[in-house]
C-alpha cells in the first residue's frame, strides 16, 4: 500500500483548487482524524506559531483538509494543504506526540472534559 487515499470511481478533488503534481516516491498522506501542526499568524505583525491542527479530508487529487483552532478561535476553520505546502505550510507531528494529543481521537477534548468520549 503506497498510502495513498482510495476511493470509488468517483475521483474527489479539492474545490477551486489545481490538481498539485503528484507527490514523490514514498511521500505518505496525512490521514484523516490524525494531527498535523500549522502556521498560523494570530495576530497581524505578530510572529507565526505552529499550531496543532486535525485532518478532516485526505483527497484523490493531491489535497487535504485540516481544522486549524487558534485560542482566540476555539471554532476554528478549515484549510485546505497539499504535500508540496509541506515543511512551510503545514508539518508532521512525531508520533509520539501525536498519540498524546488524540486522547479521545480529538486534539480538544483535553481542553473541552465534556466532549472527551468514556473509554
Amino acid at each position: 500500500s503506497s498510502g495513498e487515499p482510495s476511493g470509488g470511481s468517483d475521483v474527489l478533488i479539492a474545490p477551486g483548487r489545481a490538481r498539485p503534481p503528484p507527490p514523490p516516491a514514498g511521500w505518505v498522506w496525512p490521514r484523516e482524524g490524525g494531527v498535523i501542526e500549522v502556521e498560523v499568524e494570530e495576530e497581524e505583525g505578530q510572529p507565526a506559531a505552529w499550531l496543532r491542527a486535525t485532518v478532516t479530508a485526505v483527497l484523490e487529487d493531491g489535497w487535504f483538509q485540516a481544522l486549524v483552532r487558534t485560542p482566540s478561535d476555539e471554532a476554528g476553520w478549515h484549510d485546505w494543504f497539499s504535500w508540496r505546502e509541506e515543511g512551510t505550510d503545514w508539518r508532521r507531528v512525531p508520533l509520539r506526540q501525536e498519540a498524546a494529543a488524540e486522547p479521545s481521537s480529538s486534539s480538544a477534548a483535553a481542553a473541552e472534559p465534556e466532549a472527551a468520549e468514556p473509554a
